[in-house]
C-alpha cells in the first residue's frame, strides 16, 4: 500500500464550526490509528468516531491518504517543538543532568502511552516515501545534540563530538522505533529514563 495520491486538504475550514470538525476527524483518526492499527485505518471508522458523515469527512479530505498526511505533519511538528525546547533547556544544565532531560523527552513521546499511535504514524510515514523528510529531522536532532556537547566539552570523557553526536542519534532512534512498535510496554517510562540516562551519563560525562 503507497500513500501517494491526494494528500491535501480538500476544504481549508474557515469558520468555527468547520475547523472544530476538522479537528474532530483528526482526533478520531489518532483513535483509530492507536486502537486499529494503520491497516485498521478507514475513511468510515474515522467518520464514525468523529461522529461525522463520510460525505462530511470528504469535504474536507480527499482521501485516507490525506487524513494521515495531517497527522503525520501534525506530530512531527510537535516533536520538533518538544527536541527544541529540551535542547534549550538542556544547555543550562549540568551535562548528567541534561542526559536525563533529553531522556525523558525521548521516553515521553514514544514511551508507553504514546506507543499505539506512534507505531502506525512511523509505519505511514515509511511508506509515504518521506525517507529524507526524516533525514533531515534526525539531521536536526544530532547537530542540537552536538551544539550541547560542545557547550559541555568540559564535562566529557569522549574528544569526538561528531561521532559520539551519530552515535547517540542513530542509537536513539532505535530505542524509539522498538519503543513505537513493541506489542505493548516493555519497561515503565521511569525504569527506562533511569537506565538509558545512567548508561549514557557513564558513556559522555567525566568522572570528577
Amino acid at each position: 500500500m503507497a500513500i501517494r495520491r491526494k494528500v491535501s486538504v480538500r476544504k481549508r475550514p474557515t469558520q468555527e464550526r468547520a475547523r472544530a470538525t476538522v479537528d474532530a476527524i483528526i482526533a478520531a483518526a489518532e483513535k483509530v490509528l492507536a486502537s486499529h492499527g494503520l491497516a485498521g485505518m478507514t475513511t468510515a471508522r474515522v467518520a464514525e468516531v468523529a461522529g461525522v458523515s463520510v460525505g462530511t469527512l470528504y469535504q474536507y479530505f480527499p482521501s485516507r491518504e490525506a487524513i494521515l498526511a495531517v497527522v503525520i505533519r501534525a506530530n512531527t511538528e510537535a516533536g520538533h517543538r518538544l527536541i527544541a525546547q529540551t535542547f534549550e533547556a538542556a544547555l543550562a544544565l549540568p551535562l548528567a543532568d541534561a542526559i536525563r532531560l533529553v531522556c525523558r523527552a525521548l521516553v515521553t513521546n514514544y514511551g508507553a502511552g504514546r506507543a499505539a499511535i506512534q507505531g502506525p504514524l512511523t509505519d505511514a510515514d515509511t511508506e509515504a516515501g518521506h525517507a529524507p523528510q526524516h533525514r533531515a529531522h534526525l539531521d536536526q536532532i544530532r547537530m542540537l545534540l552536538r551544539g550541547l556537547l560542545v557547550a559541555q566539552r568540559a564535562q566529557l570523557r569522549v574528544d569526538d563530538v561528531d561521532t559520539a553526536a551519530f552515535l547517540l542519534v542513530t542509537a536513539a532512534e532505535g530505542v524509539a522505533r522498538g519503543l513505537a512498535h513493541a506489542p505493548e510496554p516493555m519497561v515503565g517510562n521511569e525504569a527506562l529514563i533511569a537506565l538509558m540516562s545512567d548508561a549514557l551519563v557513564r558513556f559522555l560525562v567525566a568522572e570528577t
